[in-house]
């Protein structure tokens, strides 16, 4: 049976609150953030697969859900959620990691620690919640895999994400217990692409951690500057290029590319919050001088052309 809820029946000031309560019923307890305060439409519909729950997540505006320390105290939730992004962009936080993830690519994150994802955009996600109990027997080992980004373009992703797009037509198996044969079969379909895929990953050194960190919180603060470049972050770190590299390589990109992102991101939540009356001031306060570059970029991203958000 599938439980279908959305705000589209709502006025749009009982949007919000309506979407609160029902993220931390069928995911968690979190914290939502809306980005801008344009009317917004979330859709979602949930399917028990034996002891599994699925749910295909859709939404039209960009959004952050955040699970905290005092959300541990309501909330005592351990289960692990797996995700695959269908469209959109999305960054999943946790422990240190950020996986950065583009449509097709899948994350796993756990509910009993701190977390963040982020969804920049308008998105589809179909989700697996998956009880803390069947996930660590399997990979006992699933807390270091949080937060990495799972390919969906190599071998073993593409398996796993043409199983979970099909794993919604479980529940007309006519029996719990035939759901439930079939989703542990599917659950040990995703427990070896996790595995297989991320098991390879190194782990990095806290003092790795800590300069990566670093080194990203030294972008941010620095967006404007349309110069910045990977030897001047080098130089300013005191490392090699090369370290920057490996260290960006452990989230599965490149410096310049995640910089890129980060500016798109930034210009993007910044023009739907009305910050901006002009595209050109966005881009420039992002670190863009290119402005017809910017622009390609920017509807590249997200589906849109920069000016159409401010006229909303």
């Amino acid at each position: 049976m599938t439980v279908t809820q959305s705000t589209t029946h709502l006025k749009a000031k009982e949007r919000f609150a309506f979407w609160q309560d029902v993220a931390c019923q069928t995911y968690v307890r979190v914290q939502c953030e809306l980005s801008g305060d344009r009317p917004f439409n979330v859709h979602v519909a949930q399917t028990d697969i034996g002891n599994l729950k699925f749910t295909d997540h859709r939404c039209n505006i960009a959004m952050r859900y955040t699970r905290q320390a005092q959300d541990f105290r309501e909330d005592a939730c351990s289960d692990f959620q797996f995700m695959l992004l269908e469209s959109g962009t999305a960054h999943v936080t946790q422990e240190g990691r950020q996986a950065l993830l583009n449509a097709g690519d899948m994350v796993i994150y756990e509910a009993s620690r701190p977390f963040t994802v982020d969804f920049p955009a308008q998105h589809k996600s179909l989700n697996f919640k998956i009880p803390h109990h069947l996930l660590s027997p399997r990979l006992t080992h699933a807390s270091e895999l949080t937060a990495i980004t799972l390919k969906g373009s190599s071998p073993v992703g593409q398996m796993a994400a043409a199983a979970i797009r099909h794993s919604g037509r479980l529940q007309e198996l006519p029996t719990f217990s035939a759901q439930n044969r079939a989703g542990t079969s599917l659950l040990d379909m995703l427990t070896t692409a996790l595995d297989v895929e991320l098991n390879h990953y190194p782990t990095l050194p806290t003092r790795h951690q800590q300069l990566l960190t670093t080194i990203k919180l030294y972008m941010m603060d620095n967006l404007d500057d349309a110069e910045m470049n990977i030897e001047r972050i080098a130089q300013r770190h005191n490392v090699t290029a090369r370290t920057i590299n490996r260290l960006f390589a452990q989230d599965g990109t490149t410096a310049i590319r995640w910089l890129w992102q980060q500016r798109l991101n930034t210009s993007h939540k910044a023009l739907c919050d009305g910050h901006f009356k002009q595209v050109t001031d966005a881009a420039l306060s992002c670190g863009f001088s290119d402005f017809s570059h910017f622009s390609r970029s920017f509807k590249k991203a997200f589906g849109v052309c920069p000016h159409t958000l401010i006229q909303r």
